[in-house]
């Protein structure tokens, strides 16, 4: 039974160790706590079955004390009979022992054999602690010798007869060693000595130890019961603490809409009252500072790129750092309007303030991101990344809402392209760089082509996009070493008379175009002189027809570029 005991004492200090090296906090505490039961309670087995074979024992003994009552009065007579002339008979001696052992000892079984003792010995005293065997009988094999025998005189003869009664002692597990004397007398000269067994005593301390690890298996198991139903509780109300503490963290929810899902369980503990309250402390007072983070960030994000981390893939712009980039493609949108000459300042700003309040309502309704602006505030970039479309209806408004002249008419134009777009600078500033060879060329004609009166202007590349979605007319072409962009008038950008009346001229500006580009220049002036009849206001003609002049006076052979602002 033992070594079933101690196989599983090693399986189960097993698991614990596995659960004790696991990640899970109750899995942990539940094999620190199990441990400290299981070592308490086999410890508690230990003792109750040590000390009840002991008391078992020692009332066993004492018992046969009783019974050897008879065999004192004996070891009497022994006395008498030493004290006198005539030498004692020792063979009559021990039949006469056997006989009283054989009346006052009940019967056990031995080995398949019934007997009532195991050893009977007299023994005498002739000097101190030194003792000579007279009777030493021993019906059973499994007897002590006659050596064990004189050493258990030795040992207990002189304490039997200080106390005059009987002592005794184990001798072995399966048997008892008894040592009395005369009670009478003051300094006894026989001792004697019984050997009983012990196998009716060992049923009963089988049959109680069978008992108390019946009982100390229940408690064990009553016990981790009891202790795995506590910490699955107080696990769970601590998860349910986390996962509503990490939806706060998160922003889903509020601490207060969510304090109570944590569970008001009866065994809730103080520690986790005070912890509940701490969290919400830390709720309140991290709310607290997000919002005055969040101010603060506001009012700093109000002199920054607007939607950057959309433009670099961040969820948020507290995710930006200098060294991010993103190759983008999108439309890109060039607001430009005049310089500021000799306009008061202050009502320069102001018109510029509400210019920018009305940029800022379109770039949000048409979902266009700011990219930069120039310190004179005269030109903006926006990028539009979804649709092309909406970068079209942001260019038509903007020109549209421009009727008022006390700033001058803007001018937009738009390109559809691919460029870098990053942050570069250290961590405490940080600035937004535009990488692009195609928008640097446009940018450098933005100017000349506002100051040519055209309110709107696309690439092709964005045309052959929104070609069916609008009307415009072909205007010429930009052109600097390998870069070449044709460029279309957005006609719907303009009020409806003067739309009608480049939409009625197109035909003819086309035409006038295509005699320029073949060098006819002279008819090429003649056409665009026919289209300024119908159309006065048309710049780009007026260009096309000062050029045609220009070229009709220089020296035949010369060659001449058809760009547009080509020298």
């Amino acid at each position: 039974m033992y070594q079933l005991l101690i196989f599983g004492f090693v399986i189960v200090l097993f698991a614990l160790v596995i659960m004790l090296f696991s990640h899970s906090q109750s899995l942990q505490r539940f094999a620190v706590l199990e441990f400290m039961v299981l070592v308490g309670v086999a410890a508690l087995w230990q003792i109750s079955v040590t000390r009840n074979k002991d008391f078992l024992t020692s009332q066993y003994l004492s018992l046969f004390g009783v019974y050897l009552g008879d065999a004192q009065s004996y070891a009497g007579e022994l006395e008498q009979l030493g004290a006198g002339e005539d030498t004692i008979d020792w063979n009559r001696e021990a039949e006469d022992l056997q006989n009283l052992l054989d009346r006052s000892l009940p019967v056990t079984t031995v080995d398949g054999q019934q007997t009532r003792y195991l050893t009977a010995a007299v023994y005498e005293r002739t000097g101190e602690k030194q003792y000579v065997v007279r009777v030493l009988h021993q019906p059973s094999e499994t007897s002590l010798t006659e050596k064990d025998c004189t050493a258990y005189i030795e040992k207990l003869g002189d304490a039997a007869a200080q106390s005059k009664s009987v002592t005794y002692e184990i001798s072995s597990q399966k048997t008892g060693v008894l040592v009395y004397t005369d009670v009478e007398s003051v300094a006894p000269r026989y001792v004697l000595l019984t050997e009983v067994s012990l196998a009716p005593m060992q049923m009963e301390v089988a049959a109680m130890q069978k008992q108390s690890f019946l009982f100390a298996v229940t408690l064990l198991l009553v016990a981790t019961i009891a202790l795995a139903l506590v910490i699955f509780l107080q696990g769970r109300q601590m998860h349910s603490l986390v996962r509503v503490a990490a939806r706060v963290a998160e922003g889903k929810e509020d601490w207060d809409s969510l304090k109570d899902s944590t569970g008001g369980f009866w065994l809730e503990s103080n520690e986790m009252r005070r912890l509940k309250n701490s969290l919400g402390q830390i709720s309140t007072d991290v709310a607290r500072m997000n919002y005055m983070k969040y101010k603060v960030l506001q009012n700093y994000y109000r002199f920054a790129p607007k939607h950057i981390e959309q433009i670099l893939s961040k969820t948020s712009i507290m995710e930006v750092e200098p060294g991010d980039k993103a190759r983008v493609t999108g439309t890109l949108a060039f607001v430009s309007y005049p310089e500021n000459s000799g306009v008061n300042e202050e009502a320069y700003l102001r018109r510029v303030s509400r210019e920018y309040q009305y940029l800022g309502e379109k770039q949000k309704e048409y979902e266009g991101i700011l990219l930069s602006d120039n310190s004179d505030l005269t030109t903006m970039q926006l990028l539009f990344q979804k649709e092309t479309r909406k970068a079209l209806n942001f260019g038509v408004e903007m020109s549209m809402s421009q009727e008022d002249n006390s700033r001058g008419q803007a001018f937009v134009l738009l390109h559809h392209t691919s460029f870098l777009y990053g942050v570069v600078g250290d961590e405490e500033q940080a600035f937004t760089y535009l990488l692009s060879n195609e928008m640097k060329m446009l940018e450098r004609y933005v100017e000349k082509l506002r100051s040519m009166g055209i309110r709107m202007a696309v690439t092709d590349a964005v045309y052959e996009l929104v070609e069916k979605e609008t009307t415009g007319r072909y205007i010429g072409y930009l052109e600097e070493g390998n870069c070449r962009f044709r460029l279309y008038e957005i006609l719907d950008a303009y009020p409806a008379k003067e739309r009608q009346r480049r939409l009625d001229s197109r035909e003819k500006f086309q035409k006038a175009l295509e005699l320029f580009y073949q060098g006819d220049y002279y008819l090429g002036r003649n056409a665009f002189t026919e289209v300024l009849k119908e159309s006065p206001n048309d710049e780009v003609a007026k260009w096309y027809l000062f050029l045609c002049e220009k070229c009709l006076n220089m020296a035949q052979g010369k060659k001449v570029s058809c760009a547009l602002f080509s020298e």
